[in-house]
């Protein structure tokens, strides 16, 4: 049996909520700020330690 623990993947809306902007805005700045995602439907999924990363990307750079 495999013992890896199941990470919950963050969702746009969830990037939105975090971010205090829009959707479409999250989607913008994936592109722009290069955060890795997978698409499930028309929803974009995150994996938090590369929202976290791409946080810290963004802070550092300004």
């Amino acid at each position: 049996m495999n013992d890896t623990p199941i990470r919950k993947l963050m969702t746009d809306d969830d990037l939105a909520d975090r971010w205090g902007c829009e959707r479409e805005t999250v989607l913008r700045r994936r592109k722009l700020w290069g955060l890795k995602g997978v698409k499930f439907g028309r929803q974009w999924r995150f994996r938090p330690e590369d929202v976290e990363e791409c946080e810290r990307r963004r802070v550092t750079a300004e």
